[in-house]
């Protein structure tokens, strides 16, 4: 077991892909404009680099198992917790089918009335 897998070669571009209804949004402080949440953590599978996770807060963790695709199929696997305020995650070195997820934004806190 000899260190990191290779990340897989690409020339693949990120561009978002929603919410598109998002009239205004908090971070410290509201402003107009759309917004689909800042991606807080990215991992890669440990057994399998062209499966790739992202953590994004209010999104969830979203999986696509082919990143290397020119349109990677995005799945979102957490649409069942309490919340998707996804402040971090990582992957179980061990078994890739468990993930460690810490919940919460310190920024997503009610704004003062």
């Amino acid at each position: 077991m000899g260190g990191p897998s290779p990340t897989p070669t690409t020339s693949l571009q990120w561009r978002p892909l929603g919410p598109q209804s998002a009239l205004s949004e908090w971070n410290g402080s509201y402003y107009e404009g759309l917004d689909s949440g800042r991606v807080a953590t990215i991992r890669a599978d440990p057994g399998n680099p062209k499966t790739i996770y992202i953590g994004a807060i209010g999104g969830g963790i979203w999986k696509t198992p082919d990143i290397t695709l020119s349109q990677p199929l995005w799945t979102p696997i957490t649409d069942t917790l309490g919340t998707l305020f996804i402040g971090s995650f990582d992957i179980d070195p061990t078994d890739s089918n468990v993930i460690h997820v810490g919940l919460g934004d310190y920024w997503k806190a009610t704004p003062a009335a």
